[in-house]
This record gives C-alpha cells, structure tokens and sequence, in this order.
C-alpha cells in the first residue's frame, strides 16, 4: 500500500514537471505569434495578420485579446461577419474587455 502511494505521488510529480515545462514554450510561442500579427498590422499586410492571430489562437484559443485584434484584422479586409463573430468569441470570453464592445458598437 505504501509502495502504491509512493509511485503515484511520484507519478502526480512528474505530471506537474512536465506540465510546467510546456508552458513557457508555449507562451513564448503565442507571443511570437502577437508581436509578428503587430508587426503585419502595422506594415498594412492584413491577410499575413490574419494568419498570426489564427495561429496564436490555435495555441491559446480563450485569449480574449487575441480574438479582438483578429477581429480586427477580418474587418481591415472587409470581412465584417467573421470580423464581428471574432468580437463576440471575445465579449464572451471576456465580458469586461472594453475593444470588442466598441467594435461591434
């Protein structure tokens, strides 16, 4: 019985190691993904945005943020239905997140 409780504490330790080893690169990742749709956002390169913030929320897909600024780039391309369900995903997620309510207006 103790050598039972023994494995699955060690069992329950590893989980919580690798478990916190994932997050980093993750978050490493979504932010590489945020700072290249910023950077497309600026350069007016909005289809190429688009792409950054879809793979962003492939990663973290309840990133309020994310949806907001993707429903952004969906209505710099005249894309205003999918623009506007990307603000409601966003509302949904985030009620208090003031952009999104703006945007849909």
């Amino acid at each position: 019985m103790k050598s039972a409780f023994i494995r699955v504490t060690v069992l329950l330790l590893l989980a919580v190691v690798v478990a916190a080893q994932q997050k980093p690169a993750n978050t490493a990742q979504i932010q590489k993904h945020y700072e290249a749709a910023q950077t497309l956002e600026q350069q007016g390169k909005w289809q190429e945005a688009e792409r950054e913030w879809r793979a962003a929320l492939a990663l973290a897909p309840t990133d309020a943020r994310a949806w907001t600024n993707l429903g952004v780039t969906l209505n710099r391309q005249d894309k205003t239905v999918e623009a506007l369900e990307a603000w409601r995903k966003a509302i949904s997620l985030d009620p208090k997140l003031p952009g999104p309510h703006f945007n849909v207006g």
